[in-house]
């Protein structure tokens, strides 16, 4: 983080490490290690119903039969979780062959697919069947036998790797596919994050029977989590109300931002004690906003494109028009 100015910091708000259980379950998220056959939808409503809360929403759709991490956030929660649905993926998939291939041709080929692509959704997706550009960032081949490779592709959201499979076969003029695939990883959380339903539900039954909340805590992470992949901006406790009340974010406002803002990028806006006030889209990078504040510039950085905290969480400072 590069400092701007320093501030003084209230006692006020209510920061993660000082929210009750039911607190953090209201606005929390859980990562989930999802088995076979049940869909993404089926997942987030059992986590739903598990811990008694409104709503509950994944960070992007795992077919029935793929297994791995399923991010599913809890209560206000679910208002942030589009930003991780749009995340990189990463995948481990079992690719077969119908006729034996040797792999230096295979793991030739498959370094081809690394960059841009593009690719149809299936006809059973949900979202509209028009050509697309996705990214695949790096393909590896963890084994192979003549028949089959198994690999691991980290990649744009939206990328169908059952579609990769088949057009590697196109590649090689034979037919392919998916025999298994699991996910690894979504945005910063992997495989060492996620939990399975029978782990969560023990958890809050320890919790709520026996007042044990330790466990629970392991695995319900509070909201300000979600924003680990974003670029950060924490600002002045002056400044807090009034982004809450959807003011844009001016450059006296500011105390320290991440070196890695870009212009146009998305970012987690903070208060001074870690706490997650929402999301905000943000017009001038990190240099153009250091050398601003050196130079007693003002002007507006920033608009709030989600407010997560409550109104009136920190005093009213700033004057209505």
């Amino acid at each position: 983080m590069i400092e701007l100015r320093e501030s003084e910091m209230a006692l006020v708000g209510n920061p993660p490490e000082e929210r009750t259980i039911e607190e953090i379950i209201n606005n929390g998220f859980v990562v989930i290690d999802k088995q076979a056959k049940p869909s993404s939808h089926q997942v987030s409503a059992w986590v739903r119903d598990m811990l008694g809360v409104e709503k509950a929403g994944h960070a992007g759709t795992l077919d029935p039969m793929v297994t791995g991490v399923l991010v599913v956030a809890i209560g206000k929660a679910t208002r942030v979780i589009k930003n991780l649905q749009d995340s990189r993926k990463t995948y481990v998939t079992l690719l077969e062959y119908t006729k034996p291939i040797k792999e230096e041709k295979i793991k030739k080929l498959m370094k081809g697919f690394e960059g841009v692509i593009y690719q149809t959704p299936p006809r059973n997706a949900a979202v509209k069947r028009t050509l697309r550009k996705r990214e695949i960032f790096s393909i590896n081949i963890i084994e192979h036998t003549e028949k089959r490779t198994l690999f691991e592709v980290e990649c744009e959201a939206g990328t169908y790797i059952r579609n990769l499979c088949r057009d590697v076969g196109y590649i090689l003029g034979q037919k392919t596919s998916m025999a298994q695939l699991r996910r690894i990883a979504t945005g910063p959380f992997n495989e060492e994050d996620s939990h399975t339903l029978l782990q969560l539900r023990d958890a809050f039954e320890e919790w709520k029977e026996g007042g044990d909340e330790k466990k629970i805590r392991q695995l319900i992470l509070p909201v300000e989590n979600l924003f680990e992949h974003l670029p950060k901006i924490v600002v002045k406790d002056s400044t807090v109300d009034a982004l809450c009340h959807g003011a844009e974010l001016g450059l006296p406002g500011v105390t320290s931002i991440s070196e890695d803002i870009t212009r146009g990028c998305i970012a987690g806006i903070f208060t001074m004690r870690g706490e997650a006030i929402g999301i905000a889209k943000i017009r001038v990078g990190s240099e153009e906003i250091k050398e601003s504040v050196e130079n007693d510039k003002k002007g507006n950085i920033a608009k709030m494109v989600t407010v997560l905290m409550k109104r009136d969480t920190y005093p009213r400072i700033w004057k209505g028009r």
